[in-house]
């Protein structure tokens, strides 16, 4: 990995390089000297209505313009395997999820096959065409309940609900796997990502987009704090943790390293659309504690530094609709 880095262009495999992180880590990687090759199966999981998917689909398609892109999914093995060996890889990016921790509640053997399998099976294909390092990009789901604000890596990981449980399997499965097979690896936890083409499961994308058709919001626990990263800083974390050499075999949060309110970011669009009404209930019970994530890491092995304040990047999300 060290070697393709200082001698670009490297090859890398996207896995997802079509959803809404994923078109922004592909630009990234491109502007870095990469040649870059997609594998996604274009899917929304039922989150929204199709319509909508396929816009965001449009949104995408100058970010990708020009890369070549498989549309399969990675539980085809088959398909999978002859991708990777005809394209040869030096690294390999997993971003192809499920988009959104619902969806685990409401599809759970969809989600396990999709998290699990799928893991094993882009690690599979990944080894057998030789591929010099294997990067996951897992979610900060994993820790469940914060015990504290700031949160470094190794926090306990005891997620509280499906997705988190799978994202946390996948961990355990990509270190056991990279380590019998002497597989370089890393893994990614973002958290709270938001900015355009995100899907309407999203909170600040129902926010925003309520703001904008002067409708209610409802805001569960005012307290109730995320640390909200911008999508294109979470694609910058994700493009340097994957491609710098000391990164090796470590895992990095990537996130804004400042945890806001959702009611902070709900008044803030209504100074920007004044219709918005706010409602204010009671926390949703079933969901973890939250807060900010330490990025100390990531700033010092990465030089990786986040670029958009929540207000910033509201406005960008406001102006995308």
């Amino acid at each position: 990995m060290e070697q393709a880095h200082r001698n670009p262009p490297f090859r890398c495999l996207v896995a997802g390089g079509c959803g809404f992180i994923g078109h922004r880590v592909v630009a990234e990687l491109r502007a870095s000297g990469g040649e870059i090759a997609i594998i996604d199966n274009r899917s929304n999981y039922g989150v929204y209505e199709r319509t909508r998917h396929e816009q965001n689909l449009r949104a995408r398609e100058p970010f990708i313009a020009g890369v070549r892109i498989h549309e399969a999914s990675i539980l085809d093995h088959e398909r999978l395997r002859a991708v990777c060996a005809e394209f040869r890889p030096d690294l390999v990016i997993h971003l192809a999820s499920v988009p959104i921790a619902s969806v685990a509640v409401q599809q759970p053997l969809l989600t396990a096959r999709e998290i699990v399998e799928g893991t094993a099976s882009l690690l599979e294909a990944a080894r057998l065409s030789g591929v010099r390092r294997y990067v996951y990009v897992s979610s900060s789901m994993t820790y469940g309940d914060f015990l504290h604000d700031m949160i470094p890596e190794s926090h306990p990981q005891q997620p509280r609900e499906p997705y988190g449980a799978l994202k946390l399997a996948a961990e355990h499965l990509v270190r056991s796997y990279t380590s019998v097979h002497g597989l370089p690896h890393v893994i990614i936890r973002p958290t709270a990502v938001y900015g355009p083409t995100g899907n309407d499961g999203f909170v600040l994308t129902r926010f925003a987009r309520a703001a904008r058709a002067a409708e209610r919001v409802k805001v569960l626990g005012p307290e109730t704090r995320l640390d909200f990263t911008y999508v294109d800083d979470a694609a910058r974390g994700i493009a340097l943790a994957s491609t710098s050499p000391r990164a090796t075999n470590e895992t990095f949060n990537i996130s804004a390293g400042c945890a806001r309110s959702l009611l902070d970011a709900a008044h803030y669009l209504k100074s920007r659309e004044p219709r918005l009404e706010i409602e204010v209930l009671p926390p949703d019970p079933l969901y973890p504690r939250r807060g900010a994530l330490s990025i100390e890491k990531a700033r010092r092995l990465l030089a990786y530094e986040p670029r958009y304040t929540l207000e910033r990047g509201l406005d960008e999300l406001l102006a995308s609709l």
